[in-house]
């Protein structure tokens, strides 16, 4: 391609202030137009960066993550450098935050067609995981002989969804899904803050259960011993100490897994990033920043 004219590269350096200006308005939608239009007059690491981050703000993950990654990526100057850390928080969080749905067409017939919000879904991907963006989603499918799939969804971030689609030989209609269990299987495997949890409550019961026994035999032993003194009632007294350690320590544990369980486990991970514009002699960027 031909290097780009004086005129295209003060248009982009314009066009990069523009959207600067309108990101520090969160007017997102606008300001993702002039970045956008910018790189298209002039390619840049930076303007790469900006468009990324102000489309993690509009909820287009998978976009923003691949720009992202070239971002990372690419050679660096002074300029740009200092943004590699953040790009990478960012990536980090949009990994865990990203969705993710299947669709599962019964026997892979051929010809079989399937969109997600309208756009195409290559016939190699169907039947496999897509990194999706979090929302409502629609989700249709077309065979030759039956009649269209619709399935809309509610996809959390974080989320794994497979959805069934159910064929129909009847002509003339549209077979929509509503069912929440059969055509969409949400992985809902306990995660390792779950298993935390349970291993704390049931462990601690145990070891509560174990404690009272261990303290009661040495009651019993103690009432049975001849005199205060002697090895039976130092036994008993030694089994009856650690009769009431092991119950406290139960019920410590019981409680923790308890607390766990019910609060689901998980502490506030939630993203927070500011938006700032900058501008120096002949330049222009937009950082993010926060805590991830």
């Amino acid at each position: 391609d031909a290097a780009p004219s004086a005129v295209d590269i003060a248009t982009a350096r314009d066009l990069f202030r523009d959207g600067a200006r309108l990101a520090s308005e969160e007017k997102w939608e606008a300001s993702l137009d002039a970045y956008q239009r910018s790189m298209a007059l002039r390619p840049s690491t930076l303007t790469r960066y900006s468009i990324a981050v102000v489309q993690e703000r509009l909820g287009k993950l998978v976009e923003a993550m691949e720009n992202l990654r070239e971002f990372v990526a690419s050679d660096h100057d002074s300029t740009t450098r200092r943004y590699v850390p953040t790009a990478s928080d960012m990536l980090r969080d949009m990994e865990r935050r990203i969705g993710r749905i299947k669709v599962v067409i019964p026997g892979n017939p051929r010809g079989a067609q399937v969109r997600i919000d309208n756009t195409p879904i290559p016939e190699a991907a169907i039947g496999v995981h897509r990194p999706t963006d979090p929302g409502h989603r629609k989700v249709e499918a077309r065979v030759p002989g039956y009649a269209p799939f619709v399935k809309e969804v509610d996809l959390k971030e974080g989320e794994s969804i497979e959805i069934l689609v159910r064929l129909s030989e009847s002509e003339g209609r549209v077979e929509e899904d509503s069912s929440n269990t059969v055509a969409s299987s949400i992985d809902t495997a306990p995660g390792p803050s779950h298993s935390t949890a349970m291993i704390l409550t049931l462990g601690g019961a145990g070891v509560f259960a174990t404690g009272l026994g261990v303290g009661i035999y040495g009651y019993a032993k103690a009432k049975n011993a001849d005199s205060a003194d002697g090895s039976d009632a130092d036994t008993a007294r030694t089994m009856a100490l650690v009769g009431d350690i092991g119950m406290g320590v139960g019920l410590v544990a019981a409680g923790v897994g308890t607390y766990l369980l019910l609060s689901g486990g998980k502490p506030d991970t939630s993203a927070r990033v500011r938006v700032s514009p900058w501008a120096g002699a002949g330049a222009g960027g937009i950082t993010a920043g926060g805590r991830f």
